[in-house]
């Protein structure tokens, strides 16, 4: 009978512990440690010494359990909350840069027909530039790479126009 009202209380402190340390109970530690030892002096018949041996055993041992757990659970929450900043942040940059990738495209577009120093002043310089001989004129055919799309111009002598956006 002694080693059930032992498992018992137990098992109660265990879960006063974990309710205080995560602070979803009123009670304090020594509250809830006491309301054990008292249920299970309650449940055993026992003399008031032994009820009042075990309270005092239960009260006096287990606040440095109850601040570890506390602890614990304090810095488990704090790593999960900073985890889910960093996961949004990072959801938020990929955001902004695929809305930038469209902004600039869309922006490009807008200067078909125009000079391509006035395409690179509006959404800045590209990746990488390449040109090849024309088939149409005696100019060049240039491919200019931005993140997410391509510029397509013609170039002859000073003058360089964009043609296309893709």
């Amino acid at each position: 009978m002694k080693k059930q009202a032992i498992a018992i209380m137990t098992l109660m402190l265990l879960a006063a512990l974990v309710f205080t340390g995560c602070g979803s109970s009123g009670e304090t530690a020594d509250q809830a440690t006491e309301s054990a030892a008292e249920t299970v002096a309650q449940t055993e018949p026992s003399t008031e010494a032994q009820a009042e041996e075990s309270t005092e055993k239960a009260t006096t041992s287990k606040p440095v359990e109850t601040k570890a757990t506390s602890v614990a659970a304090t810095k488990k929450a704090t790593t999960t909350a900073a985890k889910k900043q960093t996961t949004k942040k990072k959801e938020t940059t990929k955001a902004k840069k695929e809305t930038t990738k469209e902004n600039k495209k869309a922006t490009a577009r807008k200067y078909v027909g125009k000079s391509v120093s006035s395409l690179i002043s509006a959404i800045g310089s590209p990746k990488s530039r390449t040109y090849a001989d024309s088939c149409l004129g005696s100019g060049q055919d240039g491919q200019l790479k931005y993140d997410g799309f391509t510029v397509y111009t013609y170039k002859e002598g000073n003058k360089e126009t964009v043609q296309s956006v893709e």
